[in-house]
């Protein structure tokens, strides 16, 4: 707040020109400070002090510093300008106290050093000596915001309390009292206080959407979205609210009216990664993998280093047969954090499908080496051991991802294949029948018990077990032209 009680006061006698100057440098200095150009404000304030130091002209400095953040200089002037007032003012025009402005400015720069103890000690001293000013209330609000930033909350809501017995209409302190009840568990309090903030200005777009906050918290989605959509209103382009409208339209299963709020962030801001992330996701869940990849393609341009983004870009594009891409993922996310198992076991799938096999049982070797208790890891590497025609060693993965998880059915066909391999037919036999027993419609076991039956030379079986695989997966070649070889060989 600018002191111009004090104008009167501006200078002692000086030789008249230099007088002249240096209130023409101030008052152009205040100029400026009003158009709100600090940097040349602070030039001429500086100047004019040159000429003649006077607390106003430091008062006026401090706070140009302070607008423009520079909290150890404002305080620096603050400073001076209660020592040149002592010296030079405060006996000789007592009712003149530049004091209380000096507290309630060292408050204001304080609170924006975050030093809010310090703070709160200079709001103690403006508020014990000025209880009728028009600041009261802005101290008391002040003085509540550093006892919150400070983590002393029970002062805080005391503190807007007092700003409120100051000012019944005060709606800063609805809101943040608002915000610490929501904190608090105290939800019906919160929403009172939101509610009375709208009362005062129904306009007020943190009122809606600090209450859309709460009540997605509290479950109430489709009320959330509400306040949320009245936010918008006031402020189309608030794409923070649009993204949090979008999770809570997501939250009450309506993806479509999520997916009309990410274009409309990216529209607004085409650099904005979590709304690429998420509507990437959203893709993803939906099969569309193709605009996923792309979607976080747009979104690692802003944050190439981001590991999940990475990760999963490359899973999708191995699940598209684009392996080496996906490979060239995991390694970004690998050179960032080589203690990820997860990105190991992908690569290995990777570089399993590239017929990469001695690199991709490394991958699963390190994958196993972090994290040795998941059941897919030795899954993986019992595959890729049966490419390597390592049968023994690939039944010992298969058991132990079983021991791990009775229910993995891949497991039990895949130990069934590598039994078969060993010539363990019978032992082969009962494993992918125990898969297909848990999952039916599983093409890969039907043909794997094909080659079981037909090895048995059980010509009848292995043709119906080829036959339902073709069934089950018609685009597979393998399935297919084992079925066909068979019918030729059978005469069939």
């Amino acid at each position: 707040m600018k002191i111009w009680f004090w104008l009167s006061l501006l200078f002692w006698p000086v030789v008249a020109s230099a007088q002249l100057q240096t209130v023409a440098m101030f008052q152009e200095g205040e100029k400026h400070f009003k158009a709100g150009k600090y940097d040349q404000a602070i030039k001429l304030y500086s100047q004019s002090l040159k000429l003649k130091e006077n607390f106003i002209v430091y008062n006026s400095r401090g706070m140009a510093y302070e607008r423009l953040a520079k909290y150890d200089q404002a305080i620096a002037d603050y400073k001076k300008a209660a020592d040149n007032f002592k010296k030079t003012t405060a006996h000789t025009n007592p009712e003149s106290d530049y004091l209380p402005t000096f507290y309630f400015n060292m408050g204001n720069a304080l609170y924006g050093k975050k030093d809010y103890r310090a703070a709160v000690s200079y709001y103690n001293s403006f508020v014990k000596e000025m209880k009728g000013d028009p600041r009261l209330k802005l101290a008391l609000f002040n003085r509540a915001m550093c006892f919150e930033g400070a983590k002393m909350f029970p002062q805080a809501m005391d503190g807007y309390g007092r700003t409120l017995a100051a000012d019944p209409n005060y709606l800063p302190a609805y809101l943040r009292r608002g915000l610490l009840f929501s904190t608090s568990d105290s939800t019906d309090a919160a929403l009172a206080d939101f509610a009375k903030a709208l009362e005062i200005n129904p306009k007020e777009k943190l009122a809606y959407y600090y209450r859309a906050e709460l009540k997605y918290n509290l479950g109430r989605f489709d009320e959330a979205v509400a306040d949320y959509t009245e936010c918008l209103k006031l402020d189309p382009k608030d794409t923070r609210a649009l993204f949090n409208r979008s999770v809570a339209n997501m939250a009450q299963n309506q993806p479509d009216a999520a997916l009309a709020d990410y274009a409309e962030i990216i529209k607004l801001d085409p650099k904005h990664r979590a709304a690429y992330i998420a509507r990437a996701k959203l893709y993803r869940a939906r099969g569309k993998n193709e605009e996923a990849i792309k979607d976080y393609t747009a979104a690692l341009a802003v944050e190439p280093r981001d590991k999940q983004s990475l990760f999963d870009r490359g899973s999708l594009l191995r699940l598209g047969g684009r392996h080496a891409e996906a490979i060239q993922d995991f390694d970004k996310v690998i050179a960032q954090d080589p203690k990820l198992a997860a990105v190991y076991d992908a690569r290995g799938k990777a570089r399993r499908a590239l017929g990469q096999h001695e690199n991709a049982l490394a991958d699963f070797d390190k994958a196993i080496g972090l994290e040795a208790k998941f059941a897919d890891f030795y899954n993986n590497r019992g595959l890729v051991k049966i490419n390597l025609a390592q049968y023994a060693e690939a039944v010992k993965d298969f058991d132990k991802a079983l021991e791990l998880d009775k229910g993995f059915t891949y497991a039990y066909n895949n130990r069934g294949l590598a039994k078969y391999h060993l010539g363990q037919l019978d032992a082969a036999r009962l494993d992918v029948r125990k898969s297909l027993q848990m999952e039916p419609a599983n093409a890969q076991g039907h043909y794997n018990l094909g080659l079981i039956h037909q090895k048995q030379g059980k010509t009848p079986e292995a043709l119906i077990n080829f036959q339902k695989a073709v069934e089950l997966a018609p685009g597979n070649k393998e399935f297919a032209e084992a079925w066909e070889k068979l019918k030729t060989a059978s005469g069939k």
